[in-house]
């Protein structure tokens, strides 16, 4: 039965509007459609189809769209010599390991039970840093969980197993929520030692100022800032533009030109210094054609081979200006 109002342009959901507005009764596929074959085919290969895509991307998030969109210039990315000990897995285990945490981390997301999920999750082994990086960070999902429950022991536990790049300052929160000070201050003591980030090395400093003053220690004193070179300007208000362009303008000379640029500039010209670096085809780093950047940026064990490649790529730059991108 056709439908009165049907316009090519027309969405789906006003297509179905009218169609329930009808009232038409119930009815198999056969009896809508008598004239069509009796046998439905479908493609019954989704399954294999997904793997393959997790074989070639690393991950399920992306798909063969990514294909057509480069192609349309609608995506850019930059050329990476891909090689074989580049890809995301080794072998089947690792292809069935990924899938192993993605369903646990799905349960995880559909609210199941964590009692069912945290023991297969400690168990899992791997000597697939992806999928070892991939492990900490549902380790460290769950860990927040309980402790925003209140579960402060079981939190703990979780935090102490994963390598997540936040996991040793939550131990150090949770410690002191569970009244444990002393431990706490030692732990912060330990891990300053080596900090991770510079982000983790001043809290580590704010936990151990703050840790120091509930025991009762002895306070180490921070060394003195060192001091700044001030300019005071008092200058009309400006007509047009902000105030950081009226302070260019005053500072601006005919021999000392003045640009204001904010971040951009140092940032701009660190990445094309380190070009090469960033996007070096070390193994972990690019599985597939389409990375915006390098896979394991966030790691802690980033900075190691980064520093070494970066380090070789900024001597040869400033060597020879006319190399990188």
């Amino acid at each position: 039965m056709p439908l009165t109002h049907r316009r090519a342009a027309q969405k789906k959901a006003e297509l179905l509007e009218q169609l329930r507005a009808m009232e038409l009764p119930a009815q198999t596929f056969r009896d809508w459609c008598p004239m069509l074959d009796d046998q439905l085919l479908s493609l019954m290969v989704g399954e294999l189809c997904d793997r393959l895509r997790l074989m070639f991307f690393g991950n399920l998030a992306q798909d063969w769209s990514e294909f057509v969109l480069t192609d349309l210039g609608i995506y850019r990315y930059e050329s990476v010599d891909i090689g074989p000990e580049s890809r995301g897995f080794q072998c089947r285990q690792d292809l069935e390991d990924y899938l192993h945490l993605r369903q646990l981390r799905v349960s995880v997301e559909q609210g199941a039970d964590l009692a069912d999920i945290v023991p297969p999750l400690l168990a899992f082994s791997s000597s697939n840093p992806y999928l070892c990086s991939r492990q900490s960070c549902l380790l460290f999902q769950i860990a927040q969980q309980l402790e925003r429950s209140g579960e402060l022991e079981q939190a703990l536990l979780l935090y102490q197993q994963s390598a997540h790049g936040e996991a040793r300052w939550r131990q150090i929160r949770v410690l002191e929520q569970l009244g444990r000070d002393a431990e706490a201050y030692d732990q912060a003591l330990a891990f300053s030692q080596t900090p991770g980030s510079d982000e983790e090395s001043q809290r580590l400093e704010r936990a151990l100022t703050r840790l120091q003053r509930k025991l009762g220690l002895q306070m180490v004193k921070k060394p003195k800032a060192a001091s700044e070179t001030r300019i005071d300007l008092v200058l009309p208000a400006p007509t047009h533009g902000s105030v950081e362009i009226a302070v260019r303008d005053h500072l601006q000379q005919d021999d000392a030109p003045v640009h204001y640029v904010e971040n951009t500039l140092l940032c701009s010209l660190f990445g094309l210094l380190c070009w090469e670096a960033i996007f070096a085809p070390l193994p972990g780093s690019f599985f597939h054609p389409f990375h915006s950047g390098p896979v394991d940026l966030h790691s802690p064990d980033f900075y190691a081979p980064a520093a070494n490649t970066c380090s070789n790529a900024v001597y040869c730059n400033l060597n020879n200006p006319t190399t990188g991108n």
